[in-house]
């Protein structure tokens, strides 16, 4: 058991982000098994201030203003990398001038899949520690006040934000092919011009966490049609619900899923990728899920005891 001194660690959000939200929450009970931790949900100079060990799980330009107080208080400060490359041509320089400051300055660097790591690793200069911690979702919270509904019921989910990379292009061609199959297609910045096809139900705008739920509760098999990724936190989201899973295998995807079952197809490949949904008619054995999230979690586990008490 490691040892923490009182107002040792905090954790800070600073990303308001769904996603980023739950990994911050998730990393905070992971650690506070350990001992006493705390999380900061929004920054809080004042409470930085009292704190030996800041942590910072998301990515955020405000990381950089917390990383030099830190520095000038001679405070310990872990930076989570989400983005080793930037994915978008508009990024690309934002996000390696940001990784050259947290890779060089931050005592420690923590990613978010393997992948990341050796990313990380080949293109940037670590002065400090590298960690990697594995994002493992529970159920999403449900709202008793909302009744179910059909209309997100669907044998095929694709859900999240919609752009070049994450396959926004790659739908429509899948759609087609598979007629026969009923889509749910969530997120904003998906086509409208996919509303034309029968199969598909389309919500081309943000969702809420009870309509994720309702649609993950049915059990449909969730699609990441990426182009390129280093991780997904949609991933985590259909496992939690043991929904099988087809993806291209692309950046960290795979390495995210391993030993879960779930369905690789090379990337590019969308006939390929048809191929495998039509082949898949059940959910994934509960027994099967829990399996994969406590080697995960030990995993992590043993990880954060050595980025605490190896600091």
């Amino acid at each position: 058991m490691v040892k923490l001194a009182k107002m040792e660690t905090l954790i800070v959000n600073t990303n308001q982000n769904a996603d980023h939200i739950r990994i911050s929450s998730e990393l905070y009970d992971d650690l506070s098994k350990l001992d006493d931790v705390f999380l900061q949900k929004t920054i809080n100079w004042k409470k930085i201030a009292v704190h030996k060990t800041i942590i910072l799980p998301s990515p955020s330009p405000k990381n950089i203003l917390i990383l030099l107080l830190c520095l000038i208080l001679n405070k310990k400060i872990f930076i989570g990398i989400h983005d080793v490359e930037g994915h978008e041509q508009k990024d690309k320089k934002k996000v390696q001038i940001y990784n050259n400051v947290v890779t060089k300055l931050a005592t420690g660097v923590i990613v978010y899949s393997e992948f990341s790591r050796r990313q990380l690793q080949n293109h940037f200069p670590l002065n400090g520690s590298i960690f990697t911690y594995y994002f493992v979702a529970a159920e999403l919270t449900q709202s008793p006040s909302v009744k179910e509904s059909a209309d997100y019921k669907a044998d095929i989910l694709y859900f999240g934000r919609a752009n070049e990379y994450s396959g926004r292009d790659n739908l429509e061609h899948i759609v087609k092919l598979l007629r026969e199959k009923k889509f749910l297609l969530m997120g904003a910045g998906l086509p409208e011009r996919l509303a034309q096809y029968e199969n598909v139900t389309l919500l081309n705008r943000r969702f809420t966490d009870f309509e994720l739920h309702q649609a993950l509760s049915y059990g449909p098999t969730v699609i990441f049609p990426y182009n390129s990724a280093t991780q997904s936190g949609g991933i985590p989201l259909a496992i939690s619900y043991c929904c099988n899973i087809v993806f291209f295998d692309v950046g960290g995807l795979r390495d995210q899923l391993r030993n879960y079952p779930s369905t690789s197809v090379p990337p590019t490949d969308l006939e390929a990728f048809c191929r495998a949904l039509q082949l898949i008619n059940s959910k994934v054995d509960s027994r099967d899920r829990d399996k994969w999230v406590d080697e995960i979690k030990s995993e992590n586990r043993r990880n954060l005891v050595e980025l605490i008490g190896g600091n």
